[in-house]
């Protein structure tokens, strides 16, 4: 259900903090990734189940 929920985001923060950076990636072939981001206000989330 990522889609319905991005689409029901309406702020984003404007503080970002980004923590634990890492390489996700095999055969050579890494990426750089990261934890953290921004806070969002979502109107409406269903946690643990479907509605």
């Amino acid at each position: 259900m990522t889609l319905e929920t991005l689409q029901a985001v309406t702020a984003v923060g404007d503080q970002m903090e980004l923590r634990n950076g890492g390489t996700c990636g095999k055969d050579g072939q890494g990426v750089p990734v990261d934890t953290g981001g921004p806070h969002l206000r979502i109107a409406e989330l269903v946690v643990g189940g479907q509605q």
